[in-house]
């Protein structure tokens, strides 16, 4: 038996069903067991150290406003299926380069907003774990978060994955992205996140459009 970390990140939890269906399939492949489980607001501080690894990255700031931009889903998981079949089944870290049947390519929004993190390699998941534990956030045997309740509740929730992406492949390329796209994607997202306030939603839409300007 291994155990690996496991982030719901904020896009995941923001957009309901998309989130719980990606849930509800992770979780049927692992077999796992959780042995730790949180809903948390990541703070910065513990941000930071977690991605301590992508700090010179030019991403590095805009992942971490993301992160910390509404709450996660944090779990320690028990399985005995490999990091890596675990790492194949998610899919690539960025969502356009992930297979279509991935996790990450049926239920991610474009670029690193990819739903789930998992644990890269069974010595990143130790350290990750620690770190985690460091900050008060997980203990092992205390579940502080029910996520088959959470399945349950939005599995059924609208999923508007497969036209998002279709609005994205056709505004890739172009120099800007116009307010018609714009329009269209904020709504399908907004139709997801039904019971999301709106301060929370509109935050979270802005740093979304940060990545279109990249693309």
């Amino acid at each position: 038996m291994s155990k690996i970390l496991v982030i719901a990140k904020p896009d995941l939890v923001i957009r309901r069903g998309p989130g719980a269906k990606m849930l509800r399939e992770f979780f049927a492949f692992m077999k796992s067991r959780v042995v730790a489980s949180n809903k948390v607001k990541i703070g910065e501080e513990l941000a930071k150290e977690h991605y301590v690894h992508l700090k010179d990255k030019p991403f590095f700031r805009w992942i971490i406003s993301y992160i910390t931009s509404y709450d996660a889903f944090v779990f320690v998981v028990e399985s005995e299926v490999q990091v890596e079949k675990t790492r194949e089944i998610l899919g690539n870290t960025f969502v356009e380069k992930a297979n279509e049947n991935s996790l990450r390519g049926k239920y991610g929004l474009t670029a690193g907003m990819n739903g789930l993190h998992v644990s890269e390699s069974q010595e990143m998941a130790d350290r990750e774990i620690r770190l985690w534990e460091e900050h008060g956030v997980l203990h092992e045997g205390v579940l502080n978060f029910n996520a088959e309740e959470y399945i349950t509740k939005y599995a059924d929730g609208m999923d508007n994955t497969q036209e998002i992406h279709r609005i994205l492949r056709d505004v890739k390329g172009k120099e800007s992205v116009d307010s018609t796209a714009t329009m269209a994607l904020h709504d399908k997202i907004k139709e997801e996140a039904n019971d999301i306030s709106r301060d929370v939603l509109e935050r979270f839409y802005g740093i979304f459009l940060e990545t279109l300007k990249e693309r």
